[in-house]
């Protein structure tokens, strides 16, 4: 009876539930590194699209940002995730804006930003025109939007301690020198 309950248990659950129970397996293929980031699309890209969807990044970005879809197929936002992934497209963690386009060779581009895209797309013409329109947008603003959604959506406590102090003190101009006895300066 035990047997058919966990067949039955088995056959709910959807294929990627499936997938995780061999853990013991999974985990010796990657410590043996036998598999290529060109041909299969790294886990750490999938959470991090997550994450991104949690704190409403589209909706912020396209919202905000001018958008001209004759001169763009992508959004501005799906250009936007593709510079937010970059570090994880390579093994040393940096990718130029001009490489995006060949780092995203073998991925599921479909998996990662939700349409039918080609790598062409997020060429470095794009990606220079999108930093143009975040700069035109005013990117401490869009910051600040992302930054507020990540601590309603993860419910990170407001406290004294997360302070940023952005005072700068800059001089300018002649000073007298110091008479002062025993001072220096």
């Amino acid at each position: 009876m035990k047997k058919m309950d966990q067949k039955a248990k088995t056959k709910k659950l959807s294929p990627s539930a499936k997938g995780t129970k061999n853990f013991k397996k999974m985990s010796q293929l990657l410590n043996a590194k036998n598999f290529s980031q060109k041909t299969e699309t790294p886990v750490v890209l999938i959470v991090c699209r997550e994450f991104l969807d949690i704190l409403g990044f589209d909706e912020i970005i396209n919202d905000n940002v001018r958008w001209d879809k004759d001169q763009w197929a992508v959004s501005p936002a799906t250009l936007a995730r593709s510079i937010i992934l970059t570090p994880f497209l390579r093994d040393d963690k940096r990718c130029p804006l001009y490489r995006i386009e060949e780092a995203l060779e073998g991925l599921d581009l479909k998996l990662l930003f939700g349409g039918n895209y080609l790598r062409s797309d997020f060429n470095d013409d794009h990606l220079a025109k999108l930093l143009d329109r975040i700069a035109e947008a005013g990117s401490t603003g869009l910051f600040s939007r992302i930054a507020a959604n990540s601590y309603v959506n993860f419910k990170i406590p407001v406290s004294h301690i997360l302070h940023a102090d952005t005072t700068s003190h800059v001089f300018y101009g002649e000073c007298e020198v110091c008479e002062q006895e025993g001072l220096k300066g």
